[in-house]
């Protein structure tokens, strides 16, 4: 009977819902905070509370209210947070037109606790070290755990931070991206949501077992072997709903440009994992398989790439321009490195 009267009230409350919404009403959002500006080295950034998610956005010179908006959403890799995505990412997405839109992770930066938030605007470069040390320490003792909960949570965040601009703002086009695991976010958002159809995943596994993983800043032979962990029932969920490696079939429809930026010596994300991903892909639809870009950063480990190189990237994910020069494989081109990179003979189970 409980079941019964919680699935009438749910079916009341999204009735009501659609029926406000389809008036032209707001949707209802709850938010934790009233929107407000903060000053971020030198930009003037909006931040906005999606539920309980901060939110910072940052629209290009000449936007006016009303236009046309293009959003680019960018993800830090594991303990970052969104002050330093701003620093470091926001130039590349204005400049090509686009609005900036940045988040922590789930648990990460001020959504480690929204009631005592440490950012590096509230807090001390020791406090803000100390948050960064707690998320590694712990998602290092038991990446399966921890690391696919932060995963799935962020990933089911995202959806709902497009669904904000998109009920907000005339969004004509939606592209997103990230370092580390902020590329691994991006990977599964676009799997679920096809407004999401060109990403830029720079040092990303695809595969969430991350088979033979070594500790960050490893190199080659002087690499530490990572122990990953156990997940539990949670985590478990997380992983068969969300890891792009056992849900190819939301990659193989060809609607999907992806470039994904490997560290040519990177232990800790291994290249192997982007290679295998891709060739099983291409296995299903050779056309979906050769719309996914490898570009591998040489001589480079878990590593952004260089100013210039970022240039060029940010350039085909937000203008579609060709990856001149760049080393990366197309879908016509068999000599995937199979003497370097090892690559499974056969496709998972199930597929």
């Amino acid at each position: 009977m409980k079941k019964l009267c919680a699935i009438l009230l749910a079916l009341v409350l999204l009735l009501g819902l659609t029926a406000a919404h389809a008036e032209g009403e707001e949707p209802y959002i709850y938010a934790f905070d009233e929107p407000s500006v903060v000053t971020i080295g030198d930009y003037q950034v909006n931040k906005i509370w999606v539920d309980m998610i901060p939110v910072y956005y940052i629209t290009p010179e000449g936007y006016q209210d009303g236009d046309d908006m293009k959003i680019c959403i960018f993800l830090s890799g594991l303990s970052g947070n969104k002050e330093s995505l701003v620093t470091t990412y926001a130039k590349y997405i204005l400049e090509n037109g686009y609005t900036a839109v940045f988040f922590d992770h789930y648990l990460h930066g001020e959504r480690a606790n929204i009631y005592d938030p440490v950012t590096s605007l509230t807090a001390s470069e020791e406090d803000v070290a100390a948050l960064k040390t707690q998320i590694l320490t712990t998602c290092f003792k038991n990446m399966y755990r921890y690391g696919w909960e932060i995963l799935g949570n962020t990933a089911l965040d995202t959806l709902r931070v497009l669904d904000y601009f998109y009920d907000h703002f005339p969004v004509v086009e939606s592209v997103m991206g990230g370092h580390s695991m902020g590329g691994d976010t991006s990977l599964v958002v676009a799997g679920l949501d096809d407004r999401i159809n060109r990403i830029l995943c720079v040092v990303t596994s695809p595969d969430w077992l991350r088979p033979g993983m070594h500790h960050l800043n490893g190199y080659g032979d002087t690499a530490v072997p990572s122990d990953p962990g156990e997940p539990d029932g949670k985590s478990t969920w997380y992983f068969d709903s969300f890891s792009p490696s056992v849900n190819l079939t939301r990659y193989d429809d060809g609607d999907l440009d992806a470039m994904f930026v490997c560290g040519e010596l990177d232990s800790h994300i291994n290249p192997n994992w982007v290679y295998t991903f891709r060739e099983n892909v291409y296995r299903l639809n050779p056309e979906a398989g050769q719309k996914l870009g490898i570009w591998t950063n040489m001589g480079a480990g878990h590593a952004s790439p260089a100013d210039e190189d970022l240039a060029k990237l940010f350039a085909w994910l937000l203008s579609g321009e060709e990856m001149k020069g760049a080393k990366f494989l197309t879908g016509d081109d068999q000599a995937w490195n199979r003497d370097y990179y090892h690559t499974m003979d056969t496709l998972p189970a199930g597929y």
